[in-house]
């Protein structure tokens, strides 16, 4: 029931704004409503009416045993929007969003390299891993399933076809390889 009462609040303000925003940029005279003439569209808004206010509250009724009493918080922010184009500053560099720069190559190699450090195997259990992951019939697509065809990556493209062509071989194929990254967190039934 409150949160109702507060959306209603919310949209009461919304739409006592937008009433106050046209209204100050109307005409004050009947000469210029004739004219057919508008005013240019900006993004700035009118100094008298350039601020907007956000209020956010909660109330938590306390239970007592002669009296009701509810425990409110209530939050109010003010924010000035635009009144001059000198205001408006362009959006920082670092603020724009960057191509994602993190590729399954990459992921690869820090896979190897922490396989490697740890004692695990190294690029032959990652590899020996992929071989397996493409081995599993998995019903719904994932990265493994896509083409692997980047060409300083052979290694990887190849594991993961011989895991495709050679079904529960992987372990033969890789026998340098006592566990793979899958071991430790999948089981699976064993290949005759």
């Amino acid at each position: 029931m409150c949160l109702n009462n507060m959306c209603m609040t919310i949209l009461i303000v919304g739409i006592i704004l937008s009433y106050a925003v046209i209204c100050t940029s109307l005409p004050s005279n009947d000469e210029e409503l004739t004219t057919l003439s508008r005013q240019k569209r900006s993004l700035l808004y009118p100094p008298e009416t350039n601020v907007i206010q956000l209020i956010i509250g909660i109330g938590v009724p306390v239970e007592l045993k002669s009296q009701a009493v509810v425990f409110g918080w209530g939050f109010r922010a003010f924010y000035r929007l635009p009144s001059n184009l000198s205001e408006v500053r362009p959006m920082d560099e670092s603020a724009r969003r960057t191509k994602r720069s993190l590729s399954r190559w990459d992921v690869y190699r820090m896979l190897e390299q922490m396989s490697d450090m740890k004692g695990l195997g190294g690029r032959v259990c990652i590899l020996r891993t992929i071989c397996e992951a493409a081995d599993i019939p998995i019903d719904k697509p994932t990265t493994t399933n896509e083409n692997i065809n980047h060409y300083t990556d052979n290694q990887y493209y190849a594991a993961q076809e011989l895991g495709r062509k050679n079904p529960g071989k992987c372990m033969r194929l890789f026998p340098e390889c006592k566990h793979t990254l899958l071991d430790m967190f999948t089981e699976s039934d064993e290949y005759d």
